[in-house]
């Protein structure tokens, strides 16, 4: 069974997490990047994205070494636009906030892939990508809007992962692995 979730399903999501995010640092908590995975199941790098767009939205999230989490650097609340009773001025600040990061790649086409993942670590680190799942055991669909990027995520996750489908995307990681191998020779 296949799902698939779209822009704003997304976006209600990503609203989840950063009004979570902001009540933990608000309460005095220190949230951080690691406990947004364990109570959302999303990646790591999807938590440092939600840790950007907070910041996109003008919070002074600092990160305290010491207690290992985020706290505010100064008196901080959202948006009156991030009310919970104005969800649909809220998925717009969070639009803006994606703009902010350099979303206008948000705006191309995804391109599609089929991976195969050995590793639960693996899809938990590319949760961000994967947006439905096949039949056939640790078989993914993933959406991308950077080959490269997510080329690198490929790579980076250090597990095992087999691209089945595009042939053309296959290659490129391919080329691009070799490329590595032989510069560093």
């Amino acid at each position: 069974m296949k799902v698939n979730l779209g822009q704003k399903d997304r976006r209600d999501a990503s609203y989840e997490r950063i009004l979570w995010l902001h009540e933990r640092i608000k309460s005095g908590s220190y949230p951080n990047a690691s406990r947004l995975v364990e109570k959302f199941g999303i990646s790591l790098t999807q938590a440092h994205r939600d840790v950007k767009q907070l910041k996109a939205l003008g919070a002074p999230a600092v990160f305290d070494k010491v207690r290992a989490g985020f706290r505010y650097g100064g008196e901080y609340e959202l948006p009156d636009s991030f009310r919970e009773d104005d969800t649909e001025n809220s998925l717009q600040a969070i639009a803006l906030a994606e703009e902010a990061l350099g979303g206008s790649v948000q705006m191309r086409i995804p391109y599609t892939a089929e991976i195969e993942l050995d590793s639960k670590v693996s899809a938990l680190e590319l949760g961000s990508y994967i947006v439905g799942r096949n039949s056939k055991k640790g078989t993914f669909i993933c959406e991308f809007r950077n080959p490269d990027l997510f080329a690198g995520m490929l790579v980076a996750c250090g597990q095992r992962v087999r691209v089945v489908s595009p042939d053309w995307f296959r290659e490129k990681l391919i080329g691009r692995c070799e490329a590595l191998i032989e510069t560093n020779k």
